[in-house]
């Protein structure tokens, strides 16, 4: 068995800085062989911080593809897995600007950073700005990513897995199918922003669904950095990544981040 390291592997990640030491954080992510989604409030200027997650059990992904959801319904946070609920825990999440209340929507829109909100899929990145780091990123492929307000799939410990690629509902908040192109979708128009690709990283035809998927490489190095008005930029010592445009400014208290990803190598906890 061919082995990547078990350490911190972002798949998804949004981030908001405000001007008063605030910040709105949801990250899912595979860590020492486990599914993880977490969520990070704080308002260092009314009532603190606040941090939830769910830690699922040790899992192997092997070198196929795999679906992976991450759910929160009000004040639970879960984590499914081809077909199974690895995890469901409670949570204390609240909405910034107010007292913490467990079922309160997540908005980003502190604007203290000048940018409201950033997301990326592939590392995870501190800054939208062209020559910000990105770190724990991963070696791997990614389809059909897709966020929605509409967890009915997932409230018990199986759900279906998707046989197909997803379609347009009212009830998404992001939907990219990743056909070799970053606009793919009818939700969203310009729905990347930046793209940061190093050598063997973009666009494969080695999708789930579709005529196309994302490769990310998960090695650092100097990477070309594009802009949506097409400018170019050096990027040094980073991992490659996707960074999304126009992500929704609100995380309702019900939602699901879903996705399939196919890792290059095994990722196991057993592996070092």
């Amino acid at each position: 068995m061919v082995c990547a390291s078990p350490t911190y592997k972002t798949l998804f990640h949004v981030h908001d800085h405000g001007s008063q030491g605030q910040y709105y954080r949801v990250t899912a992510s595979y860590y020492v062989g486990r599914l993880e989604i977490s969520a990070d409030i704080a308002d260092n200027t009314t009532w603190g911080w606040y941090r939830g997650g769910s830690h699922g059990t040790n899992v192997t992904l092997s070198n196929a593809w795999h679906h992976i959801a991450f759910v929160r319904n009000n004040d639970v946070l879960s984590t499914y897995l081809d077909g199974t609920r690895l995890s469901s825990d409670a949570v204390t999440l609240g909405n910034i600007g107010s007292s913490p209340t467990p079922a309160a929507d997540m908005t980003f829109d502190f604007g203290g950073d000048g940018f409201s909100p950033y997301a990326s899929l592939g590392a995870l990145r501190y800054s939208p700005l062209e020559n910000a780091p990105s770190d724990f990123g991963w070696a791997g492929t990614m389809d059909e990513v897709h966020i929605s307000s509409d967890i009915s799939n997932y409230t018990g410990t199986s759900y279906q897995v998707p046989q197909a690629p997803f379609s347009d509902s009212n009830s998404d908040l992001l939907l990219l199918h990743l056909n070799n192109s970053l606009t793919d979708n009818s939700i969203l128009s310009q729905a990347v922003n930046f793209l940061d690709f190093g050598t063997s990283s973009g666009f494969t035809s080695s999708s789930k669904f579709g005529s196309g998927a994302i490769h990310f490489t998960g090695q650092t190095g100097d990477y070309n950095y594009v802009d949506s008005n097409g400018n170019s930029y050096t990027n040094p010592m980073n991992y490659p990544f996707l960074e999304l445009a126009n992500f929704p400014k609100t995380l309702p208290a019900q939602f699901v981040i879903e996705f399939w990803i196919k890792p290059d190598n095994t990722w196991s906890p057993s592996c070092n």
